[in-house]
């Protein structure tokens, strides 16, 4: 009987999983072992309204002097899987939304080493030739033992036909049917194994009932193929590679080629005519990793023109070469980690021009006891255009290096119960150009520099907060700085179901050490629990501008806001 009721309820989640719920809300569905155990109906979310008054002398007003809304956001969950809908009603505008107004049904439902896909999913082959793209279709993924097998079939994109009220270009774009199918086979565990991948992605040339006349939109088939594997050696040294081969057919309506006896049993596979060509793309990677050391190094290719049908695209025709090492010591206690790179593009030698960058990242981070912490940061980012098929002009080459020094120093002088913390912190960019002609529009200098504390008195259940901050940003020939200051308390009361926060905040902004004005802000608020479904919240603000940036007049002011929540 008990397995009877398991069936049952295994049959209403694909009734419901097949209906028309909002793929971006549901939960995945757990172990089916473990759907008889959830409650069959159960009722969540809150609803909440507010209303806010502003006011301002500004001349640019940035909202109406009145607003209010009423929202709600209830659910439903059956045997587990939610049913989400959310509504706002306000001054400005309606919405409602819920599930069956969309198309986009999705789960994936998983008993110990099977799991299948139902509806709108998407499923991970490898980096090149299926990752990420959303299909609506049926997939299965299965791990007994060491084997390792994967399969799914769907629709990436329904038939869309062209907008014909403007003409041949309307507001609304064709689009072709497109499917995909494809599989994975393989052996071994998550740090061992080998992997060989099919794809195939195509659209239907007859879906639509007129061939659209925007150029660039034309039916493509496209089939990728690869291994991917990852094996270790001796526990510590590993090597593992992602390789894929694509052949892409630009338009399937072009002429084709000679039919022969071997083309047709290739047209088995993909449609090959006159606009298809073959790419390539992937990397190998290698390395060693102990307890207090690591090293390991990657090549990355992708040739010019690559494409997937079953991944979003990829920057082509680039080659990078990184290496990363990182090591720890005294016990954990001082870590250093890193990377260089080197990146280019142009490779296929096609292009006007050849960008080259130079990529080096180290951090530093320094724990000697639980009270003091220490971060280091260091990047240089280098870039260069040279001569590729043209011969550029010296006003247009450019090398740019960019510079970044970060530090973080945060201590601890009180106790676990009386926390009293100092953070300090600092940043400065630079960027250098190297080109005579464009370095005064290029150069730019930016420095950060700021002190925080906070202190919590525990039987008051007050919290102190300030801090002070310091930016300069210098471009070309203009300098621009602001000098922040902010203070902030907050207190518990009534066993901290009533929240009372009061901040402070002062900028003071100079443009080329002539003083700009300053920005003066305060605010209130005040957040009360009523139980365990009701909450209240007000807040007060006050704001002095005397900048004019943002109105180009000073200007004053003030709202104020109220809200209440109800929690089901």
């Amino acid at each position: 009987m008990d397995r009877l009721k398991t069936y049952r309820l295994l049959l209403l989640y694909i009734f419901v999983c097949s209906g028309t719920l909002y793929a971006q809300d549901l939960e995945k569905i757990k172990d089916i072992k473990s759907i008889k155990k959830q409650k069959p109906i159960v009722f969540g979310g809150g609803f909440g309204l507010g209303f806010s008054y502003y006011n301002s002398n500004s001349p640019i007003k940035r909202t109406a002097p009145y607003n209010w809304y009423v929202s709600g956001s209830p659910s439903v969950r059956i045997y587990g899987l939610n049913i989400p809908f959310s509504f706002t009603y306000s001054e400005t505008g309606r919405s409602l939304t819920h599930p069956f107004v969309y198309n986009f049904t999705g789960a994936s439902p998983y008993y110990k080493w099977a799991t299948t896909h139902i509806g709108f999913r998407s499923m991970n082959f490898s980096e090149y030739t299926m990752s990420g793209v959303v299909f609506n279709g049926v997939g299965v993924e299965l791990k007994p033992g060491k084997l390792r097998f994967a399969a799914f079939y769907g629709v990436f994109n329904p038939a869309v036909e062209a907008d014909s009220s403007n003409g041949n270009f309307g507001v609304i774009l064709p689009a072709y049917k497109r499917i995909g199918y494809g599989a994975k086979l393989g052996v071994g565990t998550d740090n061992n194994y080998f992997d060989l991948i099919y794809f195939r992605g195509k659209d239907d040339a007859a879906s639509l009932k007129r061939i659209p006349a925007f150029e660039n939109i034309k039916p493509v088939d496209n089939v990728t193929i690869g291994p991917r594997f990852r094996f270790t050696f001796f526990k510590h040294w590993f090597i593992e590679s992602d390789l894929a081969i694509s052949i892409f057919t630009r338009n399937v309506l072009n002429d084709t080629l000679k039919e022969t006896e071997d083309v047709r049993k290739i047209y088995q596979f993909v449609r090959v005519n006159t606009s298809t060509y073959g790419s390539f793309a992937g990397h190998v990677a290698s390395g060693l990793r102990y307890a207090k050391w690591g090293v390991s190094a990657r090549v990355r290719q992708i040739s010019s023109d690559f494409q997937s049908l079953g991944i979003n695209l990829l920057q082509d025709d680039i080659r990078e070469y990184t290496i990363n090492p990182n090591f720890t010591l005294f016990k954990s206690k001082f870590n250093v980690g890193g990377s260089y790179g080197i990146y280019t593009d142009n490779v296929s030698g096609k292009r006007t021009n050849t960008t080259i960058r130079n990529i080096l990242n180290t951090n530093i981070n320094i724990n000697p006891n639980n009270k003091l912490n220490l971060g280091l940061a260091y990047s240089n980012f280098g870039t260069s255009r040279t001569n590729g098929l043209l011969q550029l002009n010296d006003s247009i080459t450019f090398s740019i290096i960019n510079e970044s020094y970060n530090a973080n120093v945060s201590y601890n002088f009180g106790t676990v119960k009386k926390p009293i913390v100092f953070s300090l912190f600092g940043l400065y960019q630079l960027a250098n150009d190297r080109n005579v002609f464009t370095r005064k529009y290029n150069n730019s200098e930016v420095l950060n520099l700021g002190l925080n504390s906070q202190y919590k008195f525990v039987k008051s259940k007050i919290q102190i907060s300030w801090g002070f901050a310091y930016a300069a940003f210098m471009v070309g020939e203009q300098d621009f700085q602001t000098r922040n200051a902010q203070l902030g308390f907050r207190k518990n009361l009534n066993k901290e179901k009533l929240n009372l926060g009061i901040n402070f905040n002062y900028i003071k902004r100079y443009q080329d050490g002539t003083q700009q004005g300053d920005i003066m802000s305060s605010n209130i608020s005040i957040q009360a629990r009523l139980g365990k479904r009701h909450s209240i919240q007000t807040q007060f603000r006050l704001m002095r501008n005397s900048t004019g940036i943002i109105s180009n007049s000073a200007f004053n002011d003030q709202r104020l806001s109220l809200s209440y929540g109800f929690s089901i």
